[in-house]
């Protein structure tokens, strides 16, 4: 499809169905972040790219694209491991088998440590305070969450504390170009609702985040960008409600007839590219104060 196809169908989307997004109850206002609504169907890999099969396609393709791009931080992952933000583990679980500790907001994430995925897990305000001592961990991890807190600043300053020289912030967020290619389908008043619907703090750009990592003495060493313009637009097309109440008594059929195509989408979308809307960071703590 093309883009002013796109951009067609995108405002006629817009006009009609307001954004929403669901667990397998039905409609609610989770948002991507939250790991604790992860529930794995199934998982499909393919030529490196991996593509997860949850409760919604929307949220597949979301999780998917992420799930294939990781793999370039896996030189940086190093125990003890933070998962902040970890809900129930298993989105963490694809990536590594172990992590020292998880921590969330949601009670409910205390039932991550069954598996033995955690050593422990707490359930802690992170920019209030991280329940772990200064110069603690090799890695912090965070997937999809910090775009969420507001008091970034303080979240930072507590991951600085709470890694020890030389460690690293790995995370992934939507960038400001998320904000750019859903106002250029479906319109900036749809852009703007669905950005408040999934509590989106303002999305920030690479140059933005390196610049707020460097003040609490975090460098920026590596980063890839990810998510395609047309990705942005299927997703998006996915989370109306029309085609919820399609996937809801069809999500078996749905997902065996479009399974192929999201994994070619998810692995365009990982490929590297210069204008993707979202994006992994990979941070350093200096080992010496600047």
């Amino acid at each position: 499809m093309t883009a002013r196809w796109m951009r067609l169908a995108g405002r006629l989307v817009a006009t009609g169905v307001r954004l929403t997004e669901r667990d397998g109850r039905g409609t609610t206002k989770t948002v991507p972040g939250r790991q604790s609504r992860t529930r794995i169907v199934e998982v499909a890999r393919q030529d490196g790219t991996t593509f997860v099969h949850l409760q919604s396609l929307q949220h597949s393709l979301w999780r998917s694209m992420e799930l294939s791009v990781l793999p370039l931080a896996q030189e940086y992952l190093g125990e003890p491991l933070l998962d902040l933000g970890c809900g129930n583990g298993q989105f963490f679980s694809l990536i590594a088998s172990h992590a020292e500790a998880g921590v969330d907001l949601d009670a409910q994430t205390l039932r991550a440590r069954s598996d033995g995925l955690y050593t422990c897990v707490a359930v802690a305000d992170a920019p209030a305070g991280l329940p772990f001592p200064q110069d603690h961990f090799a890695c912090i991890f965070a997937n999809s969450v910090i775009e969420h807190i507001a008091a970034i600043d303080s979240l930072v300053r507590e991951v600085a504390r709470t890694l020890r020289p030389g460690g690293t912030f790995i995370f992934t967020v939507p960038g400001d170009r998320f904000m750019t290619y859903l106002t250029t389908f479906f319109g900036a008043a749809d852009a703007q609702r669905m950005n408040a619907q999934m509590n989106h703090v303002p999305l920030r750009s690479l140059a933005e985040w390196t610049a707020l990592l460097a003040k609490q003495n975090l460098e920026v060493v590596e980063s890839h960008s990810y998510f395609a313009a047309d990705a942005v637009f299927w997703w998006r097309a996915m989370a109306t409600r029309a085609f919820m109440r399609l996937e809801r008594p069809l999500a078996g059929l749905l997902r065996d007839i479009l399974a192929k195509p999201l994994l070619q989408r998810t692995r365009a979308s990982t490929q590297e590219m210069p204008e993707g809307a979202g994006l992994l960071v990979i941070a350093r703590k200096r080992l010496e104060t600047v």
